[in-house]
């Protein structure tokens, strides 16, 4: 029995990170025909509808958060206690990358948490911040990519 667990144990500490079927194995969709600020658009109106707002815009990126979470903009810059940070549950990072005629959206999300200080190194609360990339994961932010492709390719038409 003891074998059995520790073989368990052992086989999925070594099991290979989760990959998808893409080109990258990462969460991504491919759109043809479709300029950059135009997908940009669209991801910021998908999000909102989903529940998202937009955190930070780029000329080839977009970060989402979960609305209704407030952000204190550039709070390591500004000295402000880890106790006075709103944390944001979950960010969403979408990245386009153009070849020619061609946008790939790739998706990329973490989630933000707070550790309590156990008070023995500091006597303030540390902020975690973790990509999720489980398989499940990668699985549902794919599912978000094919849905925010349908949207931009039916307001295309």
């Amino acid at each position: 029995m003891k074998r059995a667990l520790l073989f368990v144990i052992l086989f999925y500490s070594c099991a290979p990170p989760a990959r998808l079927t893409t080109p990258s194995g990462k969460p991504e969709v491919t759109i043809i025909g479709i300029s950059t600020p135009f997908i940009l658009k669209d991801i910021d109106t998908w999000s909102s509808r989903n529940g998202y707002a937009v955190a930070e815009r780029t000329d080839t990126s977009i970060s989402t958060y979960l609305e209704g979470v407030i952000l204190v903009e550039n709070w390591q810059k500004k000295d402000i206690p880890t106790r006075d940070v709103y944390i944001v549950p979950t960010t969403s990072v979408y990245t386009i990358r153009r070849s020619g005629d061609t946008a790939t959206i790739y998706l990329r999300r973490f989630d933000t948490k707070k550790r309590e200080s156990n008070g023995m190194f500091s006597s303030e609360d540390q902020i975690v911040i973790k990509e999720l990339t489980s398989r499940k994961d990668l699985e549902a932010m794919q599912k978000d990519l094919e849905d925010v492709a349908k949207f931009i390719n039916i307001r295309k038409l």
